[in-house]
């Protein structure tokens, strides 16, 4: 997870906003922990992984939109027997994960600015995101 930190601070502090995607939830076997993170840029390139395959090919799918819109969406995925025959995923468990919209504004610059400042010390820290309540348009 360092990586996507360091990768998100340095294209942020050259103006590039960002898409990032973080898994959020996960039951049972899926191909990353919660707290994976990858970044998708406007160009459609990716940093880092969130277990590759359908997930990743879903969320780079989805970022065009986040792009647009200046927004946040989540997706499911269920990996386990019920959906092998649609989904051609096999590990066996649920994961869920968070897309949402970084802009390159002064906030968000400096936020992983500071996350990479507390990361060279070694110190742990958290990223929260306060979403809005109703979950219309995600």
């Amino acid at each position: 997870m360092t990586e996507v930190f360091a990768a998100a601070a340095a294209l942020l502090a050259q103006g590039e906003d960002l898409v990032l995607v973080r898994v959020i939830s996960v039951k049972g076997s899926s191909p990353r922990e919660s707290g994976a993170s990858m970044i998708v840029r406007h160009n459609g390139e990716i940093a880092c992984t969130i277990g590759g395959g359908l997930i990743e090919a879903s969320a780079m799918q989805k970022a065009p939109d986040i792009f647009r819109t200046h927004g946040h969406a989540s997706l499911a995925f269920d990996m386990t027997g019920s959906d092998l025959t649609t989904s051609a995923m096999v590990c066996g468990g649920r994961l869920e994960a968070l897309i949402e919209y970084l802009p390159a504004s002064k906030e968000i610059v400096d936020l992983f600015s500071s996350i990479q400042a507390c990361r060279r010390q070694n110190q742990r820290g958290y990223l929260a995101t306060r979403l809005p309540e109703s979950d219309e348009g995600t």
